[in-house]
This record gives C-alpha cells, sequence and structure tokens, in this order.
C-alpha cells in the first residue's frame, strides 16, 4: 500500500488480509480493488461494502439477540444484509469465526489472547466477546459451530442462500441449552436411588414375599432393565456386570428389524434425498432420479426409469448403498436395506406412436423442441 501510496487505515488491511486467507496474491488483488472501489482514501466501511462482508457490529448486535434467544430481533438484524445484497458465504464464514473465537476463549481461557494468531480480531472486538463468552457453555458453542459449518457448505451450492440462512439463523435463536455431558452423566447414576420408593422406617415387608414389579412403569432405570432381561439369556448372564447385561439387551433390540409402510417412506422421501446428498452428492444425484415403489417387510425397492442403468449400477455399489440405507435408518428409526430395480415405463405414456398423438395438440415450439431433442413428453402421476 505504501509503494502504491494508497491511503489506508490498518483495520482495512485487517479485513483484506483475513479475506485472502493467507494468499499473497490474493491479498494484493482484494487490495486493488478496494482501491478501485473507494476512489481515494481506503476506509474501513468501503472495504466492508467492497466484498459485501457486514461490520462486526453487526455480527455482535446478532450475538446478543442469539443469546437472549430472540427470533425476531434476529430476523430484524438479518433482514438489511439480505437487502443490501451482502455475500452470504462471506456473512456466514464470519458469523463461524465469531462463534470459534467464543469456543477458543472458553477452552483456553487467558491463553487465547497471548498466543499469537489464534484469535484474529481486533483488541477491542475481543473484549466484546469476553463479556458475552459466558453466556455459552461449550457444549453450546460446539453445536453452534458445526451448524454453521453445515450452512456454509450449503450456502455455497444453493440456489436462495437467503433462506437458508434465515432459517439456521431463527433454529439457533430458539434452541434449547445443552447441558455438559459430565452434568448429564451424574443424572443418569443419580436416577436410580431417587427414583425408587422408600418403605416407611416402620414398615416391613415379609421376606418370603418379592416386592411388586410394575408392568408399565413411566421410566426404568438400567439396572431394572437387567433384572428382567438376565432370564432370556444363557444361564451365566448372571455374572455379568450391570452395564455389560444393558449393553447386551440394547444390541439385541437394535438387531430386530421392523416392517415399514410404503407411506412412511414416501413423507420422509425428501428428507433422506437431503442427507445423502449432505454426505456425498453423486450418490445424492443419482438417488434424486429414483423413487419408492414398493415395500416389504423392512426392505425398501427404488425404482429408476430404463435409460438410468448406470444410475442403479452406480448407487448399488457397497458404499452407496450403504449411505442410502443409514439415511433411512435415521429419520425412520428402523433397520432397513433398500434394493434398486428399473422400473418399465408405462407404453400408453411413453410409446412413439401414442407421443405423436399427443403433440398434435402441443404448440409448435414444443413439437420442434421434441423433434431436434428427440425428445419425449411423460406424465408424472
Amino acid at each position: 500500500a505504501a509503494e502504491e501510496k494508497l491511503s489506508i487505515d490498518e483495520k482495512s488491511l485487517f479485513v483484506i488480509s483475513k479475506a485472502a486467507e493467507g494468499s499473497l496474491r490474493d491479498a494484493e488483488s482484494l487490495l486493488d480493488q478496494a482501491a478501485s472501489f473507494s476512489k481515494g482514501k481506503i476506509t474501513y466501511a468501503k472495504v466492508l461494502e467492497a466484498f459485501g462482508i457486514p461490520s462486526e457490529e453487526v455480527y455482535l448486535a446478532l450475538l446478543d439477540a442469539l443469546i437472549a434467544k430472540d427470533a425476531k430481533r434476529t430476523i430484524e438484524i438479518f433482514a438489511p444484509i439480505t437487502a443490501e445484497g451482502r455475500d452470504m458465504v462471506q456473512f456466514v464464514r464470519g458469523l463461524t469465526e465469531i462463534f470459534r473465537a467464543l469456543l477458543v476463549m472458553k477452552v483456553a481461557g487467558a491463553a487465547a489472547k497471548q498466543t499469537p494468531g489464534l484469535l484474529d480480531f481486533a483488541p477491542e472486538t475481543l473484549r466484546e466477546l469476553e463479556l458475552r463468552n459466558e453466556k455459552f457453555s461449550k457444549e453450546d458453542l460446539l453445536s453452534v459451530v458445526y451448524s454453521l459449518q453445515n450452512l456454509l457448505r450449503d450456502v455455497r451450492r444453493s440456489v436462495l442462500p437467503e433462506l437458508q440462512v434465515e432459517a439456521t439463523l431463527i433454529k439457533l435463536a430458539i434452541r434449547e441449552d445443552l447441558a455438559p455431558l459430565s452434568e448429564i452423566l451424574q443424572k443418569l447414576s443419580g436416577a436410580p436411588a431417587q427414583s425408587q420408593v422408600r418403605p416407611a422406617a416402620n414398615t416391613v415387608l415379609p421376606k418370603s414375599v418379592p416386592a411388586p414389579v410394575r408392568e408399565t412403569a413411566p421410566a426404568r432405570s438400567v439396572n431394572q432393565t437387567v433384572r428382567q432381561d438376565q432370564p432370556e439369556q444363557a444361564p451365566d448372564s448372571n455374572m455379568l456386570k450391570p452395564d455389560q447385561a444393558a449393553t447386551r439387551s440394547l444390541t439385541k433390540l437394535a438387531s430386530q428389524e421392523e416392517s415399514v409402510e410404503l407411506n412412511e417412506v414416501e413423507r420422509v422421501w425428501a428428507e433422506v434425498l437431503e442427507r445423502v446428498k449432505t454426505q456425498k452428492m453423486s450418490c445424492g444425484m443419482f438417488l434424486s432420479e429414483a423413487a419408492p415403489v414398493e415395500v416389504e417387510g423392512n426392505l425398501i425397492v427404488l425404482g429408476l426409469p430404463t435409460e438410468l442403468k448406470f444410475h442403479k449400477e452406480s448407487l448399488e455399489k457397497t458404499d452407496n448403498k450403504k449411505l442410502v440405507e443409514e439415511a433411512f435408518q435415521a429419520v425412520l428409526a428402523s433397520k432397513v436395506r433398500v434394493s434398486f430395480v428399473i422400473t418399465t415405463p408405462d407404453k400408453a405414456v411413453f410409446n412413439k406412436p401414442a407421443l405423436s398423438a399427443q403433440t398434435e395438440k402441443m404448440p409448435d415450439i414444443v413439437e420442434s423442441a421434441l423433434k431436434i431433442f428427440d425428445g419425449r413428453i411423460i406424465t408424472k402421476k
């Protein structure tokens, strides 16, 4: 900047350096872009406007709204960002950096600011983040960071990125606080003792009469589950520790195959597609050409048109098939298998003689397109 005799403040150079993500060539290009946009003195406001990046003040206001779990205020802050045509990728990346800084400060404490390059924020911004850091637990911050990472990936290939960002912000604003794992384990370990009903001090139960067992209790402890499952196990199962017996019981339940209905599969089909696309885009694209055609017990049959045999072969590869099955199991909460078949088209719809009869009523431009691209008209029920 000095060699080119550009007037620019340190805060603007800081923004350019962060946007370059470690590339000196990109940093020089961004500096030239900022200079052309500013037409004179390069200011912090001009740099933000040139790169489509919201100011840190906007992020802090948004952070306050999320802390207060005020969805209405969150949307009010986000609305001008979309109206100004800000880059959603840059916006989400900036918000992710804010929460990443909060997480680092929560984990590393005072050492976070003393380690060079660990927190890429101005000192005044770090002070503001410190004031807000106590409002979050480590579990909350981890959850938010993962949500924003997924959002950043989705926004890059979304047709409506603003809608995805808005939906995620609302989700974060109405989130439930996550308790630390140690606290959950402590509550679970103390639950059986607290839930047991102790008899009065002057009450004596006959030794020959076993204590009554409720068949439909609202909640069962791990120990109770083990005692009821033991008669079905091998004779030496009573030598198992409670946690081992409970694990065996859960494994047995997980191995059971439950039947599903076709209407259930159709209801969750869109969610399954989204899950597969998130994990592996190519597999998701192939799967989007398929459709549920039949369900037999726990076997879901997915059909593809005759001309998409390559899609079927790709989906039948072990890793792709496993990915689809895992997606179904996640949304249906049931162990299922999938199979792919080639469906035979309806002759009344796909035969060329019937096609020519249909095209007589079509506009000339449609008929011409059909001839040029050797196309066909299909109807989807």
